[in-house]
């Protein structure tokens, strides 16, 4: 009874442990907050304890935004209208609340340089004459599509741009932008790099259709500010890693590896590596992106330097009306003189889209749709010595080796104390039978009735109390009945249980048994 105590708790003890591990299924639901001027646009995935919020933007001066919040608890997204419809940005800041938050992350699109592709090499050039910026503040987003119905297997949100408020910037066709949180795990994508793992990831699909150049060897690159709520020194970069999501190693350009940025991750000037935040978020870049319509020609994509912003070059007013800079405030200004210290880690981010002397140009196919992956947690990368050995040779998921080894110590705990509670209840029956043999030799060799019958009195008094089934366990009732010397307790034992439905061995007659109990080592040793 004690024993079978034991092995609930550890049961119950290894449930709990692999329910925070691993989240079998969400509750996932979604809204939008309408204000005058824009609207937020809210996802939210649940399971018992947690909450995983992304919250989306993008409207006329707003830039698309994305931010990935994770709270305890009941928590809610709270948007002061009044404030985030405000054109000052001293009444816009704080416009957007969330309680219980740990950890946030996200994204700004924060412009669209088009260039000119001199020499080939498909890289974006910083500034120059040769460059022209869509910046994302400045187009005309209008939301085209809002799937939430509860049926779907996704939740999709699109945006799009067919103006820009800056004259000498022509679009003509449209620039689109689409937001997607898929409700269950999603089978590679068109054999490109990637898999959509669970609904703790977004994916984002950047399309240029159309869109308006100036030369014919003029290609574009996206610009990224990427962010984490932590803070980074302006010689620290995020973690990032070339590598390959498993099972999504091969595609369109064969088998090649893609960008990774961990934003949980710093790396300091010293090249220390530094967990800032838990849990972990990261971007993922898949390598490669399609350059038409049907989705059956595609080109690389390369990451620029992430770097601190340039306030040369990038004014605090592209990005002020960010959503970002609704929830974090003034920890958002990227202005300041040394320390960063409880600023908002924000580093821009170039996208070279274009496989290097292919003599591909973007007018070519006047078509370019690519993609990127925001998650919350590690990404489901190989480790950094497996990156070329096969599938089958992929180390099994942390977490489940973390949860199988605190069970494993569970259970060993377990057993070694069973194997405890057991032997002292047999030593204790083993006591009582040998008492039990030494009343009876005593009473043998006396010849007085009196003796006799109380001999008779403990009999029956040791009966009862090995067959109390609140201490006696079915699988101890072999080396009782085997005893030579204990025919009565044999035969009594007949008379409660069938020894064929307990009995570990039930071909006692090749065992040697004697009248002591055995050896203490040695009580549980057929077991």
């Amino acid at each position: 009874m004690y024993s079978a105590n034991i092995w609930i708790v550890l049961v119950y003890s290894c449930t709990l442990i692999i329910q925070n591990i691993v989240v079998s299924s969400f509750n996932i639901t979604s809204d939008v907050i309408y204000c005058n001027n824009t609207s937020l646009y809210q996802i939210s995935v649940k399971n018992q304890t947690h909450t995983l919020w992304y919250l989306i933007s993008a409207s006329q001066h707003h830039p698309p935004s994305l931010i990935l919040i994770h709270t305890t608890g009941e928590s809610k997204v709270n948007v002061d209208c009044s404030k985030f419809d405000d054109n000052n940005t001293l009444n816009y800041r704080h416009s957007v609340s969330v309680n219980n938050s740990i950890q946030s992350y996200g994204l700004i699109l924060h412009r669209i340089i088009r260039y000119r592709d001199i020499n080939d090499e498909t890289i974006a050039p910083d500034t120059g004459s040769q460059t022209e910026t869509f910046l994302g503040s400045n187009l005309n987003w209008k939301n085209s599509s809002f799937k939430n119905d509860s049926n779907n297997d996704q939740i999709s949100i699109e945006f799009e741009a067919t103006q820009s408020l800056d004259s000498h910037e022509k679009i003509n066709g449209v620039i689109k932008l689409n937001f997607k949180v898929y409700k269950t795990a999603e089978p590679r994508h068109k054999e490109m790099y990637y898999r959509i793992e669970n609904a703790l990831s977004i994916f984002i699909e950047l399309i240029l259709d159309k869109v308006e150049v100036i030369n014919s060897n003029d290609n574009f690159s996206p610009v990224l500010l990427i962010f984490s709520n932590h803070s980074l020194m302006d010689d620290s970069y995020y973690w990032n890693k070339t590598t390959i999501q498993k099972y999504c190693e091969d595609g369109p350009l064969g088998k090649i590896k893609s960008p990774f940025i961990q934003l949980g991750l710093e790396v300091s000037k010293d090249n220390k590596l530094i967990q800032s935040t838990w849990p972990n978020a990261y971007l993922q870049f898949p390598a490669a992106y399609w350059i038409d319509r049907e989705n059956t020609q595609a080109q690389l994509v390369r990451l620029g330097i992430a770097r601190p912003i340039d306030h040369r070059y990038v004014k605090p007013k592209s990005y002020h009306f960010s959503l970002p800079f609704a929830f974090y405030g003034d920890r958002f200004n990227q202005i300041h003189s040394q320390s960063t210290e409880n600023q908002v880690a924000v580093r821009e981010l170039i996208i070279n889209l274009g496989s290097p002397h292919s003599k591909h140009y973007y007018a070519d196919t006047n078509y370019s749709s690519w993609i990127v992956i925001a998650g919350l947690g590690d990404p489901d990368i190989v480790p950094p010595n497996d990156d070329d050995d096969d599938d089958d040779k992929n180390n099994s998921n942390k977490n489940s080796i973390i949860s199988a080894f605190i069970c494993g110590l569970l259970i060993i705990i377990g057993a070694i104390s069973s194997v405890s509670v057991i032997r002292r209840i047999q030593r204790r029956h083993y006591q009582r039978i040998s008492e039990l043999n030494s009343s009876r030799n005593n009473n043998n060799n006396s010849n007085n009735n009196e003796a006799i019958s109380s001999h008779s009195r403990i009999m029956v008094q040791e009966l009862s109390s090995i067959n109390d089934n609140r201490i006696v366990e079915p699988y101890q009732y072999e080396k009782l009945i085997s005893q030579p010397n204990h025919e009565l307790i044999r035969n009594n034992y007949h008379t409660i249980t069938n020894e064929d439905n307990y009995l570990p061995n039930n071909n006692i007659s090749n065992v040697n048994w004697v009248n002591a109990p055995p050896p203490y080592g040695s009580i549980t040793k057929d077991y």
